[in-house]
């Protein structure tokens, strides 16, 4: 735990300072350690919830917490194909943000579910429920990702529940974002079938749902 808290605090000083060398090493010291992009990932994870923790009480600026997420992507892109799977049988996921622009958690989701060697189309960001929907049957989705920045889109996804059992939709739905982790049974009161916690938690819950009776 100790040695985590360290990695965690040097990756913290890499992102604040932009220092996307110094942010990259820290990590793959990380992955050298564990083997495991869980690991990594619970890093990411904690630091950004650190950096967004210090932007509400003004310790850090706006422009700190977009680029800590830009400089994370970066890497996330780059270590991600190292971790790479190939599944046979792979059921079609889905990913979207539904109303809500803000993208960052998504693309991190999509590229470490792609990791695990799942198909996986992203239907976008600032989606509405119909949209949402449409594209699902559209792209015949096993699994629905559905991730919400604010409450009034999070409550949003209970009609997209309602609109898959009007027309008989058996696609899973799985949420995520910053209103399933302030309440933590949410996602039942929108009608989700999981809530994933992150990106490690979702592929934990696509395997248990696709292989579920």
């Amino acid at each position: 735990m100790e040695q985590q808290a360290q990695q965690i605090q040097a990756f913290l000083v890499g992102l604040l300072s932009m220092d996307r060398i110094g942010s990259e090493q820290v990590l793959r010291e990380v992955a050298a350690q564990r083997q495991s992009f869980s690991d990594v990932e619970q890093v990411i994870t904690e630091t950004l919830g650190l950096i967004g923790e210090g932007w509400e009480v003004g310790d850090y600026s706006l422009s700190q917490v977009y680029m800590s997420g830009v400089i994370c992507e970066e890497i996330v892109g780059r270590m991600l194909p190292e971790f790479r799977m190939v599944r046979k049988n792979s059921p079609k996921i889905g990913i979207g943000v539904l109303i809500d622009h803000h993208a960052l958690g998504k693309r991190i989701v999509k590229a470490v579910v792609q990791a695990e060697g799942f198909e996986i189309f992203d239907f976008g960001y600032g989606l509405s429920v119909d949209e949402m929907v449409e594209k699902t049957m559209a792209y015949r989705i096993d699994v629905l990702l559905v991730s919400t920045l604010m409450l009034p889109s999070a409550l949003k996804i209970k009609e997209i529940r309602q609109q898959f059992e009007a027309r008989g939709i058996t696609t899973r739905l799985i949420v995520g974002g910053a209103p399933f982790r302030f309440d933590n049974s949410l996602w039942q009161q929108v009608g989700a079938d999981a809530d994933g916690k992150n990106a490690t938690a979702v592929i934990e819950i696509i395997e248990r749902l696709v292989t579920a009776p």
